[in-house]
Formats: structure tokens, C-alpha cells, sequence
């Protein structure tokens, strides 16, 4: 019996429709959830770090670059990413602090609870503001790296 061009019925059509239906999202599990703190913005120093004094944060895991045993970095072409930021950040997006709880709902809720101070620095967007200089991002001159090619042996 093949059902290729019929109308079947789904069974779980009714329990979706109720919103009855749990998905994976929707599950608790045992162990400890996390979630990153990111900044939000472009290029700036980190002023402060504040934790609102309503919000309980007994029972979380709290991690800064001072908890990272050994160098800071995240080493892919050089040692020039830190894994968390320590007083500056150069995009939007950049992991400052980790946290960990046993309820997800929760963890949503102390990230809320975090403020992050910046002192905003002039954020570069452009090949040619790159190329101007007024502002560093990466050495003195904004060049990452440095390659000579060589054209390769022909046969």
C-alpha cells in the first residue's frame, strides 16, 4: 500500500495544534546549563561590571578572564583573541563573562540582571578606516599579519 500522492493524517496533528507538544527546548535535564555574556558594542574599554543587588545570584557559576588558568587566548593565526575580555573589546559579540546554573530560566534571567559600563572607543568598520589609523585595533598599524608568497615551482 503506498501513500505517495495521498493525504495521510498525522497523529501528533492535534497535540501541535493544543501546544501540548513538548519539543527538546522545552525539557529540563539534570546538570548545569550555561550561557555567555557578550558586549555590545563595537570597540570600547569595560568600565565596570555590576551585578543588581535585587537579583539572587547564589547558586551560579560566574566566570571572568581572572579564572582562566594560563594564557588568555585563543590561538588560531596568533595569540590576539582573547576567550574572555578583560578591559577592552573590539566587536560587538565579544564573550566577557561565562555562566553556568541549573535552570535555564534562570541563567536568562541573571544575564538581564548584569550591566556592563563601556567607555566607547571609535569602532572600525572599514577597509579604509583600517588603513587610516586613527584607531588601533591590532598593533600600531592595524595589520594582523604579514605573509610572503612565492610563486610556486612550475613543471
Amino acid at each position: 500500500m503506498s501513500l505517495v500522492g495521498k493525504s495521510v493524517v498525522r497523529v501528533d496533528a492535534a497535540s501541535k495544534a493544543k501546544g501540548a507538544v513538548k519539543y527538546t527546548d522545552d525539557l529540563e535535564f539534570d546538570g548545569l546549563y550555561g550561557k555567555v555574556v557578550r558586549s555590545t558594542v563595537a570597540h570600547g574599554n569595560i568600565v565596570s561590571i555590576t551585578f543588581d543587588k535585587s537579583f539572587d545570584f547564589s547558586g551560579f557559576t560566574i566566570v571572568d578572564y581572572r579564572d582562566i588558568e594560563g594564557r588568555n587566548a585563543n590561538v588560531v593565526l596568533t595569540d590576539d583573541q582573547p576567550f574572555l575580555a578583560e578591559k577592552k573589546v573590539k566587536f560587538i559579540g565579544e564573550p566577557i563573562l561565562l555562566l553556568a546554573h541549573r535552570s535555564r530560566k534562570m541563567l536568562k534571567e541573571a544575564v538581564e540582571n548584569i550591566h556592563i559600563e563601556y567607555e566607547l572607543l571609535e569602532p572600525v568598520f572599514t577597509m579604509q578606516e583600517s588603513l587610516d589609523c586613527k584607531n588601533t585595533l591590532y598593533g600600531g598599524d592595524n595589520i594582523f599579519k604579514t605573509i610572503q608568497t612565492v610563486k610556486g615551482i612550475e613543471p
